[in-house]
């Protein structure tokens, strides 16, 4: 009797655990078809204002975020450079037309060492309106473009005032968006 109530406790903690599991690999098997969705649509073209454009849509789709920008990270000159924006189009928008020194925005020097950065509360006050397109932003991560170790740019997700989703969700979910985004950009520019 004592040995069936042992193994009874054992398999149900064991049942629970696996319960966990199937539900994870749920979860993660969502998240890889959302990844492969993007991958598609972001290699269905071949011209980068396009391509950066669809990369901001997929990382509002995928994130639940309220704004996304990408910029370009010129490295001789140390500047970056507004390049698509989930919102209209570039035509127009006064911060396409400056480059911004990277010492003005630390996040972006974080991005050499790190894939994905999430800014604190204090950082999301002091970022320029050229990342948050003029909003309230309550949390943003940005996530580096690198090809070959080299930062070519970083893609910028804001939130105003939602439900955020867990950070090390937001974190991999936005890292795999700028992979893919690098190569698709990689292979626009050979194209060029």
């Amino acid at each position: 009797a004592q040995q069936s109530f042992f193994y009874s406790g054992q398999l149900e903690r064991k049942n629970r655990a696996l319960g966990k599991l199937a539900a994870r690999l749920e979860s993660s098997r969502g998240r890889l078809q959302d990844l492969i969705r993007i991958a598609r649509t972001l290699n269905s073209t071949l011209e980068a204002p396009e391509l950066l454009a669809r990369s901001n849509q997929a990382a509002l789709e995928q994130l639940g975020g309220t704004t996304a920008a990408t910029f370009l990270v010129d490295t001789q000159r140390q500047t970056f450079r507004l390049a698509a924006v989930s919102e209209g189009r570039l035509e127009g928008n006064p911060f396409a037309r400056i480059d911004y020194p990277i010492a003005a925005f630390p996040a972006v020097s974080r991005l050499l060492h790190e894939k994905v950065v999430t800014l604190t509360p204090a950082e999301v006050g002091r970022v320029p309106p050229v990342l948050s397109g003029h909003k309230q932003l309550s949390a943003v991560h940005v996530a580096g473009l690198h090809r070959e170790g080299i930062l070519v740019g970083f893609l910028g997700i804001g939130y105003v005032g939602q439900e955020l989703p867990a950070e090390s969700d937001v974190a991999e979910q936005l890292a795999a968006i700028a992979e893919h985004s690098t190569i698709a950009l990689a292979n626009a520019k050979l194209l060029e």
